[in-house]
């Protein structure tokens, strides 16, 4: 009997001292290791699943997305539509459209430019080709209460532009104004002039030169 104890004594021995330590199973080592990096109460990420309800988001979704979805990328076809896509685009095209009416009523309906006011008496210019001569008027309307220090001597100064726009012919004529109508002319020979500008200025006998001056400017009339 003690001989069967001491050889299972001594075997116990022989497996402790030779390392014979009770090892584990692969999957035992992964679910300790697992253990450790994960501790309790917390979730494993790998784990975590994510749901996608389309068809959720699109009914939260604006018409303009759905429609987007269900028919596709359909790009603007025209020039009004590229312009009245959205709200910012109609905005400036607003902008623009009020923009091209005030030029053009301006255009149509502000002062002319061969037209103005000379001490308070309308003036108008007008430059025409007749015979290939180039004649040039400057009417002095009438008026019923004469401007202060009328009657008095208007100069018109008379510049004819080629159509470079370059002044090729300067001319001086004055007249006496007293209230009835004048018509400042003169004429010269037509050298394709396109347009004519007359300086309007007053002289008298008190002072050299008058300090108001009117600038008008006409184009050259063709039939």
């Amino acid at each position: 009997m003690n001989n069967g104890n001491n050889s299972g004594n001594n075997e116990g021995l022989e497996n402790i001292t030779s390392g014979g330590i009770p090892s584990l199973s692969s999957g035992e080592e992964v679910d300790g290791a697992a253990a450790r990096e994960n501790p309790a109460g917390s979730p494993d990420q790998s784990r975590l699943v994510f749901h996608y309800n389309r068809e959720h988001r699109l009914a939260k979704a604006s018409e303009a997305v759905r429609r987007t979805y269900t028919e596709g990328y359909t790009p603007n076809k025209g020039f009004v539509k590229g312009l009245t896509a959205n709200a910012g685009l109609r905005s400036i095209l607003s902008v623009i459209i009020i923009l091209c009416a005030v030029i053009m009523i301006v255009s149509l309906f502000g002062p002319a430019k061969n037209e103005g006011s000379f001490f308070g008496v309308s003036v108008r210019l007008r430059a025409f080709v007749f015979d290939e001569t180039l004649f040039v008027a400057v009417t002095f309307r009438e008026t019923a209460s004469p401007p202060e220090g009328f009657p008095a001597v208007v100069k018109a100064e008379i510049t004819a532009f080629d159509s470079g726009n370059n002044p090729v012919s300067v001319t001086e004529v004055t007249g006496r104004y007293d209230g009835k109508e004048m018509i400042l002319r003169d004429s010269m020979t037509d050298f394709d002039f396109t347009a004519v500008q007359v300086s309007l200025s007053l002289l008298n006998s008190h002072d050299a030169e008058g300090t108001e001056k009117l600038v008008l400017s006409a184009v050259v009339e063709r039939e």
